[in-house]
């Protein structure tokens, strides 16, 4: 597939990321990268990369409808009208792209192997998907299938759900099936699935309610009597905002949650004093 990319390099403080945004252009959506962030505009996609102190854009997807995208530590996914599209490392099966392809078409760099170009994921051609999340090393597509009934995808570095580390070919939770899922939330290497009467949680390094390792895809009583309105978090930590207050969970050995006592491992919900 013929890919139109501009790749104008605009000299040194050529573009103003102020004068950027001016004018008829709106921007929808942001999603952060390691060295880059994503911005949905009313126009189309742009990426920012961080050059000489400026910041330039570099609009692609131009004859492409965007619709949603999300990003992980060092790949993207961009969801299209037509189907959608992976690129960036694929070295945990994060892209959803099989062995054998990633294996004889990805790009060698040191060791790790990667796609610097769209690629379009035809495992999920065909699918209604309803939304797209992405974690540091992992992605999680949401489909509904003939039976209106939710299916959750899952690639990338899974070890805590599926039985092998690596999973190139997306394999669908069987815990999560079938869920009316309200919302997904994702941390650093955590994921908060919100259904209408249960929420859900699987990864590494957050192990919502306990300081034992708890592999699998486990149900969280913890929080399901909460009215959650959003979830946020880094490295094993999260914050829940919710209509009863803002709670926290997780790390808290450098004061990440706000909360002077205690600065070790808060394994329960803690209703933050402050807010």
């Amino acid at each position: 597939q013929e890919w139109h990319l501009d790749c104008r390099t605009p000299r040194v403080n050529e573009v103003d990321p102020i004068n950027f945004f001016a004018g008829s252009r709106r921007a929808k959506a942001m999603c952060k990268r390691e060295v880059s962030f994503l911005c949905l505009c009313s126009d189309g996609l742009y990426e920012f990369k961080r050059e000489w102190n400026s910041f330039v854009p570099s609009k692609f997807f131009r004859n492409h409808s965007v619709t949603q995208l999300a990003c992980g530590a060092s790949h993207t996914l961009v969801l299209c009208d037509d189907g959608l599209y992976g690129f960036g490392s694929n070295k945990q099966g994060q892209l959803g792209i099989s062995r054998s392809l990633y294996q004889l078409c990805s790009n060698v760099m040191g060791n790790d192997l990667y796609y610097p170009s769209p690629q379009l994921l035809s495992f999920f051609s065909g699918m209604r998907i309803l939304s797209i999340h992405c974690g540091k090393d992992y992605s999680l597509v949401i489909t509904c299938n003939v039976e209106k009934e939710s299916v959750v995808f899952m690639f990338g570095a899974c070890s805590e759900v599926f039985s092998q580390n690596k999973v190139f070919v997306p394999t669908s939770i069987p815990e999560l099936r079938g869920k009316q899922i309200v919302n997904v939330y994702n941390t650093y290497d955590y994921c908060f699935c919100v259904c209408q009467d249960e929420v859900y949680g699987f990864g590494n390094g957050l192990r919502c309610g306990t300081t034992s390792f708890k592999g699998g895809v486990n149900r969280l009583p913890e929080i399901e009597n909460l009215h959650i309105q959003n979830i946020s978090g880094g490295k094993r930590f999260a914050v829940l905002q919710a209509e009863e207050g803002l709670y926290c969970l997780g790390d808290n050995t450098s004061g990440q949650l706000g909360i002077e006592r205690p600065l070790g491992y808060i394994t329960e919900p803690m209703l933050h004093p402050f807010f």
